[in-house]
């Protein structure tokens, strides 16, 4: 038998039948199961809270996991355990900009990689065969036009645990 491998750990598990005939009406709501020789399923919803649920933890926390119906790939950046994700459908770029705000709102992509792709007018990446030279501050533009943007598009950054702005 294959070893199996979630694709994300911490996930709630599901079944469903899929030779079942679909309800008239509504859906059939897949059963939560945590056994992985019944389940068909890998859902959204975290098994558990992460450490960070302090931020809001009356709601349920999930990760992202999408049924995409368009061609995707996803290539590793030069800085480990980052990745490039393209994704082949031409949309407006305004439509663009509100994905990407949203991305960057709740901690997909960097606020600074929105910043420049705003100014710029378009996003971009490297080639994979270009390699990044290491810098000092990689990553991180703390400059008072950026910090200023991002304030007034999402309000200002969250607190850390112990209530002190990381910027001071």
């Amino acid at each position: 038998m294959t070893e199996r491998v979630l694709p994300l750990e911490g996930q709630k598990l599901a079944y469903v039948d899929f030779d079942e005939p679909a309800p008239e009406e509504g859906y059939t709501r897949p059963a939560v199961t945590s056994d992985l020789d019944v389940a068909n399923l890998i859902t959204s919803e975290m098994r558990s809270q992460p450490k960070y649920a302090f931020i809001d933890p009356d709601n349920q926390w999930h990760k992202v996991v999408l049924d995409i119906d368009l061609p995707v790939k996803v290539l590793p950046s030069t800085t480990e355990g980052h990745h490039h994700l393209f994704i082949d459908k031409a949309i407006l770029w305004e439509d663009y900009v509100e994905l990407m705000e949203v991305m960057a709102r709740i901690g997909l992509i960097e606020r600074g990689y929105l910043f420049a792709s705003k100014e710029r007018g378009y996003s971009c990446v490297r080639l994979p065969w270009v390699k990044k030279a290491p810098t000092k501050n990689a990553g991180q533009d703390n400059s008072p036009a950026v910090q200023d943007f991002f304030d007034d598009l999402f309000g200002p950054e969250p607190a850390t645990p112990d209530n002190t702005d990381p910027r001071d």
